[in-house]
């Protein structure tokens, strides 16, 4: 049976089975992915570069109310995490797990957040972010809760200076 869909993101796919529906995802090519890789001009305009790691860029959301960062596979096209293929996935995983324990320690965070949405920007981008049972919408999401606060530029440079130390360091 041949089904053709179409996805939120307006893409098409023809699948071979209710069970093959993303066998479209099996057809990217991996081998280069900064070939074609632009950051969304949403992320670029609401966040600051951090650093590389895993073959993404970790970003920070500049919004100080939160410790917020992002993770960015640097692969064009690709807008939900099971389209990785294996090694990518594992990469991108990793990076996930490593930060959000270096990011929870440098914080003292209670409760570390991990989401992967792209309803607004379908590029792929993994949020990741340290929450306080002080901050300002605990305990609910952080999205939609009140203006952004913008960091001040010395905030701003000595938070990427220790997050790059941190994360992007290798540790002995």
């Amino acid at each position: 049976m041949l089904a053709t869909s179409e996805s939120c993101t307006g893409q098409r796919w023809r699948a071979q089975s209710p069970f093959d529906q993303h066998a479209w995802a099996a057809t990217k090519d991996f081998s280069d992915p900064m070939q074609d890789f632009e950051l969304d001009p949403r992320l670029a305009r609401d966040t600051f570069p951090v650093g590389r790691i895993a073959g993404c860029q970790l970003l920070l959301m500049n919004d100080s109310r939160y410790r917020w960062l992002i993770l960015v596979p640097e692969i064009p096209g690709v807008t939900e995490l099971h389209e990785l293929d294996n090694t990518t996935f594992d990469q991108v995983s990793q990076a996930i797990k490593s930060i959000s324990r270096e990011l929870q320690a440098i914080t003292n965070a209670c409760k570390m957040n991990v989401a992967a949405l792209g309803n607004q920007v379908p590029m792929l981008h993994v949020h990741i972010v340290a929450r306080q049972q002080h901050d300002a919408a605990w305990p609910g999401p952080i999205w939609g809760h009140g203006e952004a606060v913008p960091y001040s530029e010395p905030q701003r440079q000595q938070l990427i200076t220790e997050l790059a130390e941190r994360l992007l360091t290798p540790r002995a």
